[in-house]
């Protein structure tokens, strides 16, 4: 139970991380070369990093919550 909490605090934690770095990157908008748009604004900011970051963090806790709800004992 305790590792089914930490895989949902992760996932919660990130997608928080998540919206704060597109809310962030929306707000400061920018071209990057060619790219524009969100892609150009969070190479432009230098989110993108962080960006994966969060999105790795999610897919960690969402692993840890589905092998404990599916764990057997």
């Amino acid at each position: 139970m305790k590792k089914m909490i930490l895989g949902g605090l992760l996932f919660i934690g990130a997608m928080i991380g998540i919206l704060g770095i597109f809310i962030f990157s929306g707000l400061n908008p920018g071209i990057y070369y060619s790219f524009s748009g969100l892609l150009g604004s969070l190479l432009v900011t230098g989110a993108i990093i962080p960006l994966f970051f969060f999105i790795i963090m999610a897919l960690i806790g969402i692993i840890i919550c589905m092998r404990e709800a599916y764990s057997e004992g």
